[in-house]
């Protein structure tokens, strides 16, 4: 079976409440969505390989996509006429995973498999179409359960509204694309020419102007890079990675001898050849990880500024309003519960680093700004506690005064009684 040259995977995210996996449940009895593993176990074979491999110490993190669903209506990535074939399939995979309770991220993966060499535009047109909503009919376009979506874009809405009614918030867009059967291996350390480090940047950044930017702009942006092997090139810029993916036979077969005689069988991972963009070496698991990461921070930040702004203008504009809802909070143990969640998550990034794989985790990091998000994280948590204390003293003191109050009252009493 011929090899996928080009491999997309464009993802939109959600943050939703816990019972957005209660809404996919339903989907799959409705029809609309179905478990990979029974839509497509070829596919499923391909996750649980991975998992058997290094790259399962990514996709065991508490916070894995999983289970996966599969989009059922089937779907066709229309291309303008006279390019490649005319069309190519495309499918869709819906997951959720979540690393803090009460925050869960719902991914909309549409992946494109392309048998032939590509060119740059076309690579960067179908990144457009995934970031646009303006696109035409008469250019790239998916065909869907007999509608005709004018963009990727708005075929991955659709889809979001079809199953969890997602109408209001804008998605946060991700994607990984890879390359294999290039001319040569990929050089693990740097684009061997300025054409190339161009070429690179245009992919990444899908800027249709690639072509003449500055060669130090270039090469700035494809300097933020990660290998594990000389055949490997990672690259990833914003909230977009690349892959330059050279393995060849040679080295599925040394790995095979290599176990084959030291362990008597061979792992799946180096004997799969994988047609899910990213699954080998692991860069999908530490692209989704990273994506989780920051979309609930952006979620737990939000949530924070909201209830302050509540504290500081109270329900009806004044002062005893505004303690009153501070103090319901903590009695409920709202104010707690957050606290403990910015833990939880500043744990999740700080231990982020799988060994063999770190430097994938760290270059994402970098490029998700997860460190700066948690620099936001540890001074909200540094308010909050400070909210808790003045509010458990002012709880103390009040509980005194009605002691004292009480006590004195109970004197006179007594007084009076003699």
């Amino acid at each position: 079976m011929n090899q996928p040259s080009v491999l997309l995977w464009l993802t939109h995210a959600y943050c939703r409440d816990e019972g957005v996996q209660i809404k996919l449940e339903r989907c799959v009895s409705a029809g609309i969505l179905r478990p990979l593993v029974e839509e497509s176990p070829s596919l499923a074979r391909e996750f649980r390989a991975a998992r058997q491999s290094v790259v399962a110490a990514l996709a065991e993190r508490p916070f894995d996509i999983d289970p996966r669903y599969v989009w059922v209506a089937s779907a066709q990535l229309n291309l303008p006429h006279g390019v490649l074939s005319g069309s190519a399939p495309l499918g869709l995979l819906v997951g959720s995973g979540r690393c803090v309770p009460g925050v869960r991220v719902v991914f909309y993966s549409a992946i494109v498999c392309l048998r032939e060499p590509c060119p740059t535009e076309m690579l960067i047109a179908i990144a457009q179409s995934f970031y646009r909503d303006d696109g035409s009919l008469s250019g790239l376009s998916v065909n869907s359960g007999g509608i005709r979506h004018p963009s990727v874009n708005r075929f991955l809405l659709s889809c979001a509204k079809a199953t969890i009614e997602e109408t209001e918030r804008e998605p946060s867009p991700f994607r990984i694309t890879e390359l294999r059967r290039r001319d040569g291996r990929a050089n693990a350390d740097a684009p061997s020419s300025t054409a190339e480090a161009k070429q690179i940047y245009g992919l990444l950044t899908a800027d249709e102007g690639w072509d003449v930017v500055p060669a130090w702009r270039a090469r700035q942006v494809t300097a933020n890079r990660w290998s594990s092997r000389d055949f490997l090139w990672v690259g990833s810029f914003g909230q977009s990675v690349l892959v330059m993916n050279d393995k060849d036979k040679d080295y599925v077969e040394a790995e095979g001898n290599f176990f084959k005689q030291w362990f008597g069988s061979v792992k799946p991972y180096y004997s799969t050849a994988f047609r899910m963009p990213g699954l080998d070496h692991g860069v999908l698991y530490a692209t989704e990880g990273a994506a989780l990461l920051k979309l609930t921070a952006d979620a737990l930040v939000a949530e924070i500024k909201q209830t302050v702004d509540v504290k500081r203008l109270g329900t009806d504009g004044s002062r005893f309003a505004t303690v009153r809802v501070s103090w319901r909070e903590l009695m409920r143990g709202d104010l707690n519960s957050m606290r403990l969640r910015i833990f939880k998550y500043i744990d999740d990034v700080r231990t982020i680093g799988v060994e063999e794989l770190e430097g994938i985790d760290h270059l994402l990091s970098r490029q998700f700004h997860l460190q700066e998000e948690v620099k936001a994280l540890e001074q909200y948590g540094a308010m909050i506690d400070a909210q808790i204390v003045a509010l458990a003293t002012i709880r103390l003191s009040v509980l005194v005064m009605l002691l004292t109050a009480l006590g004195t009252l109970a004197g006179v009493l007594a007084l009076l009684h003699l």
